[in-house]
């Protein structure tokens, strides 16, 4: 029986629409590297379901758009591998962090937390030194504040007072001595971090270790490492 030329050619018109909106969709999410294939087969199958039985899908087109399908489960696929990849390495990393923990170490370029309490610096000794200044930089190195220290051989404290009756905000701070002589030249010291390890982690830039005195370190600036406290034992 033969069909209708307006009717076969509605069909036809509605199913070039229909193909040309899926094809676009198709063609959208393939560009954007669509995360999900089970979006992507469900737009290729609609538009199988949707395609007019007297002008199917040509075979080159339909076998293009089974190998873009490919191609992005395929993506998928490599993508999960790569995730897995990466938290497995992240967790054996941090496991072999755990090594860290209770010990005591040494390191330069050390950066202190400021808290409420504010934060606390061992000064280097220079026993010749005529005064002594602390000078605090923030994350990105910019200084923030020059404070006097009265008594180099106690720990200096930064509170986190600034000019103008201002306060810093709290965060990751360095600090660095600056010292006058009578016959010599100035010297600036790098504050090093020096303390327990307390906790040990994994931040954009890396393996951190933290200290019992707030101060955070990278593993390779280390450069000394002693055996943690003993603990006493228990009474009988």
């Amino acid at each position: 029986m033969d069909v209708p030329s307006t009717t076969a050619a509605s069909n036809a018109n509605t199913s070039t629409s229909t193909s040309a909106r899926l094809e676009a969709e198709i063609a959208e999410a393939r560009e954007s590297s669509v995360s999900d294939f089970n979006d992507f087969l469900s737009l290729l199958t609609a538009q199988l379901r949707h395609q007019d039985p007297l002008q199917p899908l040509d075979s080159t087109q339909f076998v293009e758009q089974l190998a873009s399908f490919s191609a992005v489960e395929q993506q998928v696929n490599t993508n999960d591998k790569l995730s897995r990849l990466v938290a497995q390495g992240e967790a054996e990393e941090i496991g072999s962090l755990g090594g860290w923990i209770g010990q005591t170490v040494e390191a330069r370029d050390a950066v202190f937390a400021l808290g409420s309490e504010g934060l606390s610096v061992a000064v280097p000794s220079q026993p010749d030194a005529i005064s002594v200044e602390a000078i605090i930089t923030d994350a990105d190195g910019d200084p923030v504040a020059r404070v006097p220290v009265a008594d180099p051989s106690e720990p200096f404290v930064w509170t986190g007072e600034l000019e103008g009756n201002k306060r810093a905000a709290p965060g990751d701070y360095a600090v660095a001595f600056a010292y006058q002589f009578e016959d010599r030249s100035p010297t600036r010291i790098d504050a090093e971090g020096s303390g327990r390890v307390t906790e040990a982690r994994i931040d954009a830039d890396g393996p951190l270790l933290i200290l019992d005195n707030g101060a955070r370190i990278r593993p390779e600036n280390v450069s000394a490492l002693r055996l943690g406290e003993e603990r006493d034992a228990p009474a009988a």
